[in-house]
């Protein structure tokens, strides 16, 4: 008998692990560091904008950065141990777009850390970039052919595609590098057209998404977000008109999101609640960054109030995700306990562990106190 868990994250799909110790790291976990990492660049621009403390975000930088590491190291020898494996997760329509999760969760990890070593952060923006770019491409190749059925069409598809491009343009101007950051916009605006049409098409006439995939639609959130930051990035010293059409665009899509609380709110919580967090981080820092400078009186708090929120909001997610964890491993241990006391019964040969001799002699005791 083998011990046997699932667990859903990211974009909902369901991932069946034997142990705790030999599973491989599903890609839609990468989700995880990904909020983390959108929270750690909201508590950074309140840093600079509201004069909020850098502690929360270098520990959420940091944080973000190890599971982000822990992660892609997992993955990778899994990968390398396990040939094909990588192949499948690129060639399966629930998972071929999840594998830039990785390139993107660094470039966001760039623009904080590449602050320490320029010269190297620009080397590592361009190798994460061509990293993300391949996987794009293969992905979008994959669809393009006729690989992509209609159940697997989502909201999901934007973050890695549409936002992976904004992120990248984000880190382009993180480095100085204004005229390929602006490059990177055009590629995710482009994208954003086109996936964005395909994508709202199957939202109108395609009936609702599976309950497990529900949460995806917060990502609608995420291509004018990160779209707006990465124009505001590349503008450093003028915005112009064109953010106006990035905010109005992020409004709208926000105000869906308020329509759609009673869907969520039905919602069992499960590790897809996780594709919140980075749509909820990335509208955060894109309002703070908004806020008219100097604040006229009261604006200060508005964006305390966006942020504060928004903390106690992916904190709630993390929360929860921690304490299923704990009582999915519970489980298991059980489970483990269980097979072996099984075991034991049908092979009266087989040792037994201590705790069962311990058993064993404490009823042989009680045995020879009831014999007169």
């Amino acid at each position: 008998m083998r011990v046997r868990a699932a667990i859903r994250l990211g974009d909902g799909s369901r991932e069946t692990l034997r142990s705790p110790i030999s599973r491989t790291v599903p890609l839609n976990l990468f989700a995880i560091p990904l909020g983390l990492t959108g929270l750690a660049g909201a508590w950074a621009q309140a840093s600079r904008g509201l004069g909020a403390p850098t502690l929360p975000s270098e520990v959420l930088y940091a944080l973000g950065a190890g599971l982000w590491l822990v992660f892609s190291v997992s993955y990778a020898v899994h990968s390398i141990r396990y040939a094909g494996s990588l192949l499948n997760d690129l060639a399966h329509p629930h998972t071929s777009h999840l594998a830039a999760y990785i390139p993107a969760i660094g470039l966001l990890l760039l623009v904080h850390f590449g602050l320490y070593a320029r010269q190297l952060a620009t080397w590592a923006c361009w190798a994460l970039v061509i990293m993300l770019a391949g996987l794009a491409a293969r992905t979008l190749a994959a669809w393009f052919t006729g690989d992509m059925p209609e159940e697997a069409i989502n909201p999901g598809l934007l973050l890695p595609v549409v936002a992976g491009a904004f992120i990248a343009g984000i880190a382009f101007s993180s480095v100085g590098l204004y005229p390929v950051s602006m490059a990177a916009i055009g590629v995710g605006l482009f994208f954003w057209l086109v996936i964005g049409s395909v994508v709202m098409s199957r939202l109108i006439v395609g009936g609702p998404l599976p309950a497990n995939r529900a949460p995806l639609l917060s990502v609608l959130v995420a291509p004018p977000a990160t779209g707006g930051i990465a124009w505001m990035a590349a503008h450093p010293a003028n915005y112009g008109t064109a953010i106006d059409a990035f905010a109005g665009v992020l409004v709208m899509m926000i105000v869906l999101q308020a329509m759609l609380l009673p869907v969520y709110l039905r919602l069992r919580f499960s590790g897809a609640f996780w594709a919140f967090t980075f749509p909820i981080a990335a509208s955060t820092n894109f309002l703070l960054r908004r806020l008219p400078t100097p604040m006229p009186p009261g604006w200060e708090a508005i964006g305390w109030v966006l942020l504060v929120a928004a903390t106690l909001a992916i904190g709630y997610i993390a929360i929860r995700t921690a304490v299923a964890s704990a009582s999915a491993q519970k489980g298991i241990g059980l489970a483990r306990r269980l097979r072996h006391r099984l075991a034991s019964l049908k092979d009266p040969a087989r040792p037994r562990t201590s705790t069962s001799i311990d058993c064993a002699r404490k009823q042989r005791v009680r045995n020879e106190e009831r014999t007169p």
